[in-house]
């Protein structure tokens, strides 16, 4: 599983959870769903390389994050 599509999911600190043990992911599509900073700190510990993908700008950064590098 390289790319994973959460647009159309109501996103909760819980299944992000499930993210754990998936080093193999590369990319998260959230659309327009929003996540918070907990959220995003979950995704940061379980998939540290992982980029997301978002419609809308979230939390101070838009378009697309890298969580590795912050930017």
């Amino acid at each position: 599983l390289e790319q994973l599509d959460l647009s159309d999911t109501k996103i909760t600190d819980e299944n992000l959870a499930a993210l754990r043990g998936l080093e193999s992911l590369k990319t998260i599509y959230v659309g327009r769903t929003k996540i918070t900073n907990k959220g995003l700190g979950i995704i940061r510990t379980n998939c540290p390389n992982v980029v997301i993908k978002a419609d809308v700008e979230m939390s101070g950064w838009g378009g697309e994050q890298n969580l590795a590098t912050g930017r």
